[in-house]
């Protein structure tokens, strides 16, 4: 099982949406926030450091099966971490497969 270590990416969310709200919507929706969360991660990532954003791009988005493993396994998880915000989830993720974003 997969540990992300949130601790060093965000704060649990004081105001606004958690990740317990988040698991409240419905699937395509909850698909929908990965994909545009990893897109704009991605996008960051070729900015800065462009090895991550390939790293990024293989990891979530190589195939249509890999995107849709992704999202099962980040739902699956995502209980462990409702009094995040799913960002800091979705980042957690992406740093435990691609490494830091920021230096």
């Amino acid at each position: 099982m997969l540990s992300l270590s949130l601790s060093n990416i965000a704060p649990p969310a004081q105001a606004g949406t958690t990740t317990a709200d988040f698991l409240t919507w419905e699937r395509k929706a909850q698909v929908s926030f990965l994909q545009v969360a990893i897109s704009m991660a991605g996008i960051f990532a070729a900015q800065v450091r462009p090895e991550l954003a390939r790293c990024i791009d293989n990891w979530y988005f190589k195939s249509d099966s890999i995107t849709d493993a992704r999202n099962a396994e980040m739902l699956r998880q995502m209980p462990q971490y409702k009094a995040f915000h799913p960002n800091a989830v979705v980042l957690g993720f992406i740093e435990q497969a691609c490494g830091k974003i920021s230096g």
